[in-house]
């Protein structure tokens, strides 16, 4: 464990790092111990610098996409922030030349190694872009824009090599929500006075970690032979995408049940919108044979009918 004087204990963290140390040892064990996809050759459980500036084939490492941010041409931002500073820059808009104001925004992300699990693209891109509640449907139908089950914009671009989310994985002092950390009775004694996160001390992936993930994993093969259920994250990708599917299934049913409804509103109040005033006494019969398209009333049309010899029927 390194003191409390060393730069990354440092409270508030005010800069960004660079990672202080080679985790590719580490993150080799991870594969062995816990494999890789077969679609992407991603590893299922990654450790990365949450402070990383760097970028793989899928983009910057330890950021998300925002599709709102920096004046509506979207901007990566910290995927685990501790602070954020917005300031503003002039642009120039390179359709119009108009020049205008963008907001940037400073990410502090916590000097940490945080452990990710990887979501694979045949889940990822599993209804990505389908609103996921009548009223998703109902702000994607007014504003064209994407909200999920939180209300949270999100953005609409698919995941086609997948993404990664926290692993989550928490164990007493050394592992606190897939992030890893030294941490003591003092140091989240004092964090929960503050109501804020705490953050623990730094400390290096290494084989204690290691030990930790090895020991879940036996643990899940342990209660897999007493239970049937999930182990392997192949089976939890497979049955996270079944589940999706039936959501989907639900969604599209009441997509097409919500538009025979609108289809049969308009076809009974489609009247309304004519200046024709029997097409608004007819309702949706005004496409029978029992109204006159040309507005002429039943009497008129009768007395036509007798006048030229015809029953209506094409006889005479």
């Amino acid at each position: 464990m390194v003191g409390n004087d060393h730069p990354l204990n440092r409270l508030p963290f005010t800069s960004v790092h660079l990672q202080p140390c080679e985790i590719k040892a580490f993150q080799s064990a991870l594969n062995f111990l816990l494999g890789e996809d077969i679609q992407t050759g991603r590893p299922w459980i990654r450790c990365i610098w949450a402070q990383s500036q760097e970028f793989d084939e899928w983009g910057p490492i330890a950021k998300d996409w925002d599709d709102y941010g920096n004046g509506g041409y979207g901007e990566w931002r910290a995927r685990y922030l501790y602070s954020s500073e917005q300031t503003f820059t002039t642009f120039t808009d390179p359709i119009s030349g108009l020049i205008g104001r963008r907001e940037v925004w400073l990410d502090i992300p916590p000097p940490r190694f945080v452990l990710e699990r990887l979501i694979p693209p045949d889940v990822a891109c599993l209804s990505w872009d389908t609103p996921v509640n009548q009223d998703a449907w109902i702000h994607r139908a007014l504003t064209g824009e994407y909200i999920d089950q939180n209300g949270d914009r999100y953005n609409p671009r698919k995941p086609h090599g997948g993404y990664y989310v926290p692993l989550e994985l928490d164990y007493p002092g050394r592992i606190s929500g897939g992030m890893i950390a030294d941490h003591t009775s003092h140091c989240c004694d004092a964090a929960k006075l503050t109501d804020s996160i705490c953050y623990g001390a730094y400390a290096e992936p290494g084989a204690e970690h290691l030990a930790i993930l090895e020991a879940a994993v036996y643990q899940i093969k342990q209660k897999k032979e007493q239970r049937p259920g999930i182990i392997s994250p192949e089976e939890q990708a497979h049955a996270i995408k079944q589940a999706k599917k039936g959501v989907e299934g639900y969604w599209d049913r009441l997509t097409v049940s919500l538009s025979k409804i609108a289809l049969d509103a308009l076809h009974t109040h489609a009247g309304m919108l004519s200046e024709d005033p029997t097409r608004a006494s007819w309702g949706k019969y005004m496409f029978t044979s029992g109204h006159s398209r040309s507005g002429a009333t039943i009497e008129q049309i009768n007395r036509w009918r007798k006048k030229h010899g015809t029953d209506g029927k094409g006889n005479s």
